[in-house]
């Protein structure tokens, strides 16, 4: 999945935070918004390791990570159940549409 989307933001906000760093924050805004309550057992373990690739790809300023299916399935229902303040919707869009993208490469 690509994680260096172009959500259109001016180059000064980008250099602010990279569109990788920006993925990464919306898919935890996600899973927070979904999981209020916090996470639990498989979910937990699941979200664990889509957080430790996030962040070496982050690190790595690599655009590119490979999720399995069960962590793609993970994010999409989050960004199912999340909701997310009206303003960022052109942008998680973008984001929304690389998931499902990367999830029907998968299936």
């Amino acid at each position: 999945m690509n994680i260096d989307l172009d959500y259109k933001r001016t180059p000064k906000a980008v250099e602010q935070i990279s569109n990788s760093e920006l993925t990464v924050d919306y898919i935890n805004f996600a899973a927070n918004s979904a999981h209020q309550g916090g996470l639990e057992g498989q979910q937990r373990r699941i979200f664990g390791r889509i957080q430790r690739k996030l962040d070496a790809a982050v690190e790595a300023k690599q655009t590119e990570v490979e999720l399995e299916l069960a962590e793609l399935d993970f994010i999409v229902k989050c960004f199912e159940m999340a909701k997310f303040p009206a303003n960022l919707s052109q942008y998680v869009m973008v984001l929304q549409d690389e998931i499902d993208r990367a999830k029907d490469n998968k299936d």
